[in-house]
Protein backbone atom coordinates (compact mmCIF):
# COMPACT_ATOMS: atom_id res chain seq x y z
CA UNK A 1 0.00 0.00 0.00
CA UNK A 2 2.80 2.40 0.89
CA UNK A 3 4.42 1.99 -2.52
CA UNK A 4 1.07 2.67 -4.22
CA UNK A 5 0.72 5.98 -2.39
CA UNK A 6 4.32 7.19 -2.85
CA UNK A 7 4.62 10.03 -5.32
CA UNK A 8 0.93 10.89 -5.17
CA UNK A 9 0.28 14.32 -3.77
CA UNK A 10 -2.42 13.32 -1.27
CA UNK A 11 -3.56 14.97 1.93
CA UNK A 12 -3.42 13.08 5.22
CA UNK A 13 -7.20 12.70 5.09
CA UNK A 14 -7.10 11.19 1.62
CA UNK A 15 -4.35 8.76 2.64
CA UNK A 16 -6.27 7.74 5.77
CA UNK A 17 -9.38 7.12 3.71
CA UNK A 18 -7.53 4.92 1.22
CA UNK A 19 -5.75 2.96 3.97
CA UNK A 20 -9.06 2.50 5.81
CA UNK A 21 -10.77 1.23 2.69
CA UNK A 22 -7.88 -1.17 2.09
CA UNK A 23 -8.09 -2.46 5.68
CA UNK A 24 -11.85 -3.01 5.36
CA UNK A 25 -11.34 -5.03 2.21
CA UNK A 26 -8.93 -7.49 3.90
CA UNK A 27 -10.23 -10.83 5.07
CA UNK A 28 -10.04 -11.79 8.74
CA UNK A 29 -7.14 -14.13 7.92
CA UNK A 30 -5.23 -11.27 6.26
CA UNK A 31 -5.87 -8.97 9.22
CA UNK A 32 -4.90 -11.56 11.84
CA UNK A 33 -1.07 -11.08 11.77
CA UNK A 34 -1.44 -7.32 12.21
CA UNK A 35 -3.97 -7.70 15.00
CA UNK A 36 -1.75 -10.25 16.78
CA UNK A 37 1.23 -7.92 16.53
CA UNK A 38 -0.84 -5.00 17.84
CA UNK A 39 -2.10 -7.09 20.77
CA UNK A 40 1.45 -8.20 21.65
CA UNK A 41 2.64 -4.58 21.66
CA UNK A 42 -0.36 -3.54 23.77
CA UNK A 43 0.33 -6.33 26.29
CA UNK A 44 4.00 -5.28 26.54
CA UNK A 45 2.94 -1.66 27.08
CA UNK A 46 0.68 -2.64 29.99
CA UNK A 47 3.43 -4.75 31.60
CA UNK A 48 5.92 -1.88 31.19
CA UNK A 49 3.40 0.57 32.65
CA UNK A 50 2.86 -1.57 35.76
CA UNK A 51 6.63 -1.78 36.23
CA UNK A 52 7.05 1.97 35.72
CA UNK A 53 4.38 2.75 38.31
CA UNK A 54 6.50 0.90 40.88
CA UNK A 55 9.53 3.16 40.34
CA UNK A 56 10.67 6.10 42.41
CA UNK A 57 10.63 8.19 39.23
CA UNK A 58 6.88 7.64 38.86
CA UNK A 59 6.24 8.45 42.53
CA UNK A 60 8.22 11.68 42.18
CA UNK A 61 6.28 12.59 39.05
CA UNK A 62 2.95 11.95 40.76
CA UNK A 63 3.97 14.16 43.71
CA UNK A 64 4.99 16.91 41.28
CA UNK A 65 1.70 16.54 39.39
CA UNK A 66 -0.33 16.79 42.58
CA UNK A 67 1.51 19.97 43.62
CA UNK A 68 1.11 21.42 40.14
CA UNK A 69 -2.64 20.78 40.07
CA UNK A 70 -3.13 22.22 43.55
CA UNK A 71 -1.14 25.35 42.70
CA UNK A 72 -2.88 26.05 39.42
CA UNK A 73 -6.33 25.09 40.68
CA UNK A 74 -6.04 27.86 43.26
CA UNK A 75 -4.83 30.31 40.63
CA UNK A 76 -7.70 29.40 38.32
CA UNK A 77 -10.20 29.82 41.14
CA UNK A 78 -8.75 33.27 41.79
CA UNK A 79 -9.01 34.23 38.13
CA UNK A 80 -12.61 32.99 38.01
CA UNK A 81 -13.55 34.99 41.12
CA UNK A 82 -11.91 38.14 39.72
CA UNK A 83 -13.77 37.61 36.44
CA UNK A 84 -17.14 37.23 38.19
CA UNK A 85 -16.54 40.27 40.37
CA UNK A 86 -15.51 42.35 37.36
CA UNK A 87 -18.68 41.28 35.53
CA UNK A 88 -20.84 42.32 38.49
CA UNK A 89 -19.01 45.64 38.88
CA UNK A 90 -19.26 46.53 35.19
CA UNK A 91 -22.70 45.10 34.54
CA UNK A 92 -24.28 47.19 31.81
CA UNK A 93 -27.57 48.82 32.67
CA UNK A 94 -30.78 47.62 31.16
CA UNK A 95 -33.31 50.30 30.12
CA UNK A 96 -36.41 48.46 31.39
CA UNK A 97 -34.78 47.84 34.78
CA UNK A 98 -33.74 51.50 35.08
CA UNK A 99 -37.30 52.63 34.38
CA UNK A 100 -38.66 50.34 37.08
CA UNK A 101 -40.61 48.31 34.53
CA UNK A 102 -40.96 44.55 34.59
CA UNK A 103 -37.72 43.13 33.36
CA UNK A 104 -37.19 39.62 32.08
CA UNK A 105 -33.43 40.02 32.09
CA UNK A 106 -31.62 37.10 33.69
CA UNK A 107 -29.29 38.39 36.35
CA UNK A 108 -25.62 37.43 36.18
Amino acid sequence: MREELKGRNLTFTEIAKLVGENWQSLSQAEKQPYESQAQAIKDKYHIDLVEYKRTQQYKAYMAYLQEFKAKYALQLQGVFIVFILSRVATKPSHPRCEQGLTCSRVSG
